[in-house]
């Protein structure tokens, strides 16, 4: 614990919309419950795009992919995990739904950016996930606060750095 690797990150930070509606409608122990099904959820998802699973808090998300600046297809990993983290969430939103008859009112916003940071030990792997901080940790959240009604928010040269070494988006990307 306590040791850190300083760098260039990516990070994609989400946040779930629309909890506290949920946390009124059902029993507690099922509010828990699909949380920390979202949080599995999130937790694969990044691990099968090659980033790390950072410090997450309630209905927020992080995931960290170590970065060499502007080479190899990282950019377009992160920008993946973020859209497939949404269409994840939303798929678990609609299940939930009809298995509880009830519209289910969460959708997932979410943040790419890149920056400078520190990746430390928040003690044992198996046990505790790794700690993040840094700017780039701020940029994607700061990105994923402002998206609204399930968006995905990246950093203009992320897209830009994506669509040079044509990665393949899953679901395409607007780009404004």
């Amino acid at each position: 614990p306590g040791q850190g690797q300083r760098g260039a990150f990516i990070v994609v930070a989400v946040r779930m919309e629309g909890l506290a509606q949920l946390c009124v409608a059902l029993p507690s122990r099922e509010y828990a419950e699909f949380v920390s099904e979202a949080a599995r959820e999130a937790d694969g998802v990044i691990r099968r795009q090659g980033g790390i699973p950072g410090n997450a808090g309630e209905g927020r998300f992080r995931g960290v992919f170590p970065w060499s600046g502007f080479s190899g297809e990282t950019a377009g990993k992160a920008i993946t995990c973020a859209v497939l983290l949404k269409n994840r969430i939303n798929a678990l939103r609609r299940s939930w739904s009809d298995r509880k008859g009830m519209d289910i009112p969460v959708v997932l916003n979410a943040g790419v950016a890149w920056g400078a940071g520190v990746l430390e030990d928040a003690g044992p792997l198996d046990r505790a996930p790794l700690a993040f901080t840094g700017q780039a940790l701020r940029h994607s959240a700061g990105l994923a606060d402002l998206a609204r009604g399930g968006a995905v928010l990246a950093m203009k040269e992320l897209v830009e750095k994506a669509e040079d070494d044509r990665c393949p988006f899953h679901y395409g990307v607007l780009k404004r």
